[in-house]
Order: C-alpha cells, then sequence, then structure tokens
C-alpha cells in the first residue's frame, strides 16, 4: 500500500506547468494518506485479505479533459462510490510537452491499459483501407501536413467539424467511450467484458459507473419474466 501511494503522490506525476498539483484527499489529508489508512486498519483489525483499492480512469490525449477537469471527475466519483471511505485522488499527466514546443507519447501508467480490443470486421477493413494511404508511416492517422502524429488540438477540432456537418449537438470526445459502453450494455454484452473493453480495474466499477444502462436490462428482465407468468397463469 505504501508503495502505490508513494508512487501516485510523486510531484512530478501530479504537478502541471504552472505549479498546481493534482493530489488531493477525501476524508483525509493527502500528506499523511497512508498513516490515515494504516490507523484505519489497525482500529478495524484488518490483518489480512484486501486492504486498499486502486482505481485508474484513463482520458486520451485527443479529448477535451483538462487535468483539472480528470481531477474533478475522480473527486466526484469518489464521493459517490465509496461514501464515507478514505480515499486519496492523484491526477497524472501523461502526454507531455518538451520546453521546445514538441509533443512527446509517454507509457500509460498501468499495464491494464495497454491492451488488446476486438474490433469489427467492418472497422478492420476500414483501418486497412487507411493505412494502404500510407504504409510506411508509423502512425494509423498521420497529419496531412506535417506526416507525424495529429496535434491533440486539431484531433479536437476535427471531433467538433464532424458533429457540427452532422447537425448533431456538442459532446466532449471521450463520450463516445461512455456511449459504447452504454450501448454495450443495454444490447446484452456483458458486463465483465465491457469492464475489460474499458480497461476498468474490476467489473464493479463498471457495474457501479453505469448502473443508469444495467437498470434497464433489470426493467426489460421484469418485464419478460411477467410475460411469461401472464402466460403460465
Amino acid at each position: 500500500m505504501g508503495r502505490v501511494i508513494r508512487y501516485v503522490s510523486q510531484e512530478k506525476k501530479t504537478m502541471d506547468e504552472t505549479g498546481r498539483r493534482y493530489l488531493s484527499g477525501i476524508n483525509c489529508t493527502p500528506e499523511l494518506a497512508l498513516k490515515s489508512f494504516l490507523a484505519t486498519k489497525n482500529l478495524y483489525g484488518k490483518a489480512n485479505g484486501t486492504f486498499f483499492y486502486q482505481y485508474v480512469q484513463s482520458f486520451s490525449p485527443q479529448e477535451e479533459v483538462t487535468p483539472g477537469e480528470a481531477h474533478q471527475i475522480a473527486q466526484e466519483l469518489a464521493e459517490q462510490f465509496f461514501p464515507g471511505c478514505e480515499v486519496l485522488v492523484a491526477t497524472h499527466k501523461q502526454y507531455v510537452r518538451n520546453p521546445d514546443g514538441s509533443l512527446e507519447l509517454s507509457r500509460p501508467k498501468t499495464e491494464n491499459s495497454v491492451r488488446l480490443v476486438s474490433i469489427p470486421q467492418t472497422a478492420v477493413d476500414l483501418l486497412i483501407q487507411e493505412h494502404s494511404k500510407h504504409p510506411d508511416s508509423p502512425y494509423m492517422f498521420p497529419s496531412p501536413l506535417t506526416g507525424e502524429m495529429y496535434h491533440p488540438d486539431s484531433v479536437v477540432n476535427l471531433h467538433k467539424k464532424i458533429l457540427k456537418d452532422a447537425g448533431l449537438e456538442h459532446l466532449r470526445f471521450h463520450d463516445l467511450r461512455h456511449t459504447f459502453a452504454t450501448t454495450a450494455l443495454q444490447n446484452g454484452v456483458d458486463v465483465k467484458t465491457v469492464s475489460s473493453m474499458l480497461g476498468h480495474f474490476d467489473a464493479g466499477f463498471t457495474l457501479r459507473t453505469y448502473t443508469h444502462a444495467t437498470r434497464q436490462k433489470q426493467d426489460e428482465a421484469a418485464a419478460a419474466m411477467g410475460r411469461f407468468m401472464e402466460q403460465v397463469l
């Protein structure tokens, strides 16, 4: 537990270029989080089993989410799903801007973020078609101006343009992820599979996050059983 807390609390990972630090505690002080957790553990005589849970919420570099917004989202989720618990919230920046203004990608902070995801064959065919336009590029969608990866702002602007051309209201790029999860659950995909595709720590977190979708499936199941009972009676 101490090793995890020390890692996530590193100043170089939780501080932005302005000196603002994205590290906060719920029902505890960030700097004393480990002592608080150990004190609670000893208070309840917890000698074995699970001592703590670590949850990770990741945002793509192309999404319109600032570190401050990501940190606020994490705090709201912690307060909603773990009421009365001691929670340490740390926000890391993995997409780094160099002094010369260039961008570089770093490896995700958890191995769970590096995973294989199944996609429909139609999407595979489209990607193969796209790659054939620039087979020597290491990027699937290189910038037509530089041949390198798109700047995050460019991806955001492209997303806005697509929405506008389609006559749709504004939504964040990250909301596409929520749309996928909700649609998959509402169409019968089991929570464990959706959780794995989203890269969540466990299926319980997915279930709590998308409870509105699973509630709809429960209502449908109840209606189906009602129709069955009517036929039997």
